[in-house]
């Protein structure tokens, strides 16, 4: 179970830009996109709202698209990050 302070730790980054990192659509509703113009591998992890990871993987792709159709609807956090940068994103799975 994810504390006050793993939440905190996990909204606060040192940010990709919006032009290096992005995801579409949202809301999902079974293929999320995630777009990135960076060179190198980026890992992948997926958390519920209770900070609980859900799924993790790895890409070195420039487009990266995801079935998440077997995650129940709600609000979720997908974190994005590499040697050097991390990005927290909020989706809605519809």
């Amino acid at each position: 179970t994810a504390t006050k302070a793993d939440i905190v730790k996990l909204l606060s980054t040192d940010s990709f830009t919006e032009t290096e990192l992005s995801i579409f659509p949202n809301p999902v509703k079974s293929l999320l996109n995630i777009e990135s113009t960076l060179n190198g591998n980026l890992s992948l992890y997926f958390f519920d709202v209770k900070g609980k990871l859900i799924k993790e993987l790895q890409t070195n792709s420039t487009i990266t698209k995801l079935d998440i159709s077997e995650f129940s609807s709600g609000i979720y956090f997908l974190e994005i990050t590499n040697q050097e940068k991390s990005k927290t994103f909020k989706f809605v799975k519809q």
